[in-house]
């Protein structure tokens, strides 16, 4: 069954055999098939068509895009690498209402509260994101990661850059770890994407569209 298009306003332009892979193929390709298709598309892509593809496919996003390439053979073994490409169409399909309960240090992390929040912030830049661990300065690690990438990352500033900051510690109304907000309409008291703990810090008055729980 083809996949809703997320981030439809990069659509515009788009090539329709790229939206059609983007939907109804690329989500049931295998690792091997998918990394061929990046291989023979992605250096076609116009950036509106990049920034499309990126808000679509959370491991393009994750491996393509925010420099991830630890996911990737040869510095993953190919049985590793099939492994996180399919936890990534996993979450991709179901996003919410399951615990993750995959082993320690297999990207849950990287996958949910990294390379998720970012793409969930991408598709919509008026979403507002909540963290939360069980303390404050866990879910603030988060956050900086977070914080850090669209800081740094001046690909992905200049692929999005209806929604990043060139300079986002002077231009953005908030840019610290009690909270970072991209470029939005609306005017919530929440900023785009904060941290909070759950036995301390818990916070009063907001109302996130997005909560994230990560240990």
């Amino acid at each position: 069954m083809p996949r809703p298009l997320r981030a439809t306003r990069y659509a515009e332009g788009a090539s329709p055999s790229l939206i059609w892979m983007i939907t109804a193929k690329l989500p049931y390709l295998s690792y091997a098939e998918a990394i061929e298709f990046y291989h023979d598309w992605v250096p076609k892509l116009t950036p509106s068509e990049r920034a499309l593809l990126g808000c679509n496919d959370r491991y393009f996003l994750i491996t393509g895009m925010l420099n991830r390439s630890d996911a990737l053979e040869p510095k993953v073994t190919p049985k590793a690498a099939a492994w996180l490409y399919d936890r990534a169409r996993e979450v991709e399909a179901e996003p919410d209402g399951y615990i993750d309960l995959w082993a320690r240090f297999h990207w849950k992390s990287s996958l949910l509260s990294f390379a998720g929040v970012i793409q969930e912030v991408l598709c919509d830049p008026e979403l507002t994101v909540g963290i939360f661990s069980i303390t404050k300065d866990i879910s603030e690690k988060f956050l900086k990661q977070i914080k850090e990438e669209l800081e740094t990352n001046e690909e992905l500033k200049a692929t999005y850059a209806d929604v990043l900051w060139e300079n986002p510690r002077q231009e953005a109304s908030s840019w610290s770890l009690k909270g970072i907000t991209v470029k939005r309409c609306g005017n919530p008291k929440e900023a785009s994407c904060e941290a909070h703990g759950l036995i301390d810090a818990l916070p009063t008055g907001r109302h996130f569209g997005l909560l994230v729980y990560d240990d």
